[in-house]
């Protein structure tokens, strides 16, 4: 007898995602001091920070609930989220993915691909929209010679 795959809300749960940051951008004494802490947010354009995510998905038929922007064909744009998804607990409008599970997204459509055939753990690799360079991104998605 084929087994059901398990609905949205039998496959969430609060231990179903960790987000950890790959680089950090301030150390506590960093923090702690004025001078350096105004020093380190003026950095954190120059060096953005992107974040491990990792979450789990019960199976393939699992949806997370998000949307890329159709406007970026090189870049993975997250446009939307679901409300009370996965993703909405731990993507943003405007966050960029850059890898899933190791693959370099570099198209969107490979990118929500590698997302839907995925489960079980998936780690992916984000930027959150406030590090994002919007200017360079835009620039980046023109052809060449524009």
């Amino acid at each position: 007898m084929l087994r059901k795959p398990p609905s949205y809300a039998e496959s969430v749960h609060k231990a179903d995602f960790s987000v950890e940051p790959l680089s950090i951008q301030a150390t506590f004494a960093e923090l702690s001091d004025p001078g350096k802490r105004s020093m380190k947010m003026q950095r954190r354009s120059v060096e953005p920070c992107v974040e491990r995510v990792v979450i789990y998905k019960a199976h393939e038929s699992v949806r997370l609930g998000l949307s890329l922007d159709a406007e970026y064909k090189h870049h993975s744009l997250i446009a939307s989220t679901t409300p009370d998804s996965l993703s909405a607990k731990v993507f943003d409008e405007g966050d960029l993915i850059l890898r899933v599970d190791g693959a370099l997204c570099t198209e969107p459509a490979e990118c929500a691909r590698m997302l839907r055939e995925a489960s079980g753990n998936i780690e992916l690799h984000i930027m959150r929209r406030a590090d994002v360079d919007f200017d360079a991104v835009i620039a980046a998605e023109r052809p060449r010679g524009e």
